[in-house]
C-alpha cells in the first residue's frame, strides 16, 4: 500500500500550537498513523459534513482524504466541545 502525503492548513497548525505540548505529541502521533491507513478503524465519517475524525482524549481531528492524489488535508483540531461548531 503507498503511503500518504499529509497536509496540514494553517487554521489546524494554529489549534495544534495552542494545546498543551504533550497532548500535541500524542495528535501529531496519530496523525502520522494514517499515512499508512488513512481510514483506520477508529475513524468515524462525519455526516455534518464531508470528512472523517478521529479521537485524541478530549480532542478531534477532522480531516479529507484524496485517494486519487494520495493526500490527507487535516482541516482541523480542537477540543471536542467546539470542534463540530466551526
Amino acid at each position: 500500500m503507498t503511503k500518504y502525503a499529509i497536509e496540514v492548513m494553517p487554521s489546524a497548525k494554529d489549534s495544534l500550537a495552542a494545546i498543551q505540548k504533550k497532548e500535541a505529541k500524542r495528535i501529531v502521533d496519530k496523525i502520522d498513523s494514517l499515512a499508512e491507513d488513512p481510514r483506520p478503524r477508529w475513524t468515524e465519517k462525519l455526516k455534518s459534513r464531508s470528512g472523517f475524525r478521529i479521537s485524541v482524549g478530549d480532542y478531534r481531528v477532522i480531516y479529507s482524504v484524496d485517494d486519487r492524489k494520495k493526500l490527507i488535508s487535516v482541516l482541523d483540531i480542537g477540543d471536542r466541545k467546539n470542534v463540530y461548531k466551526k
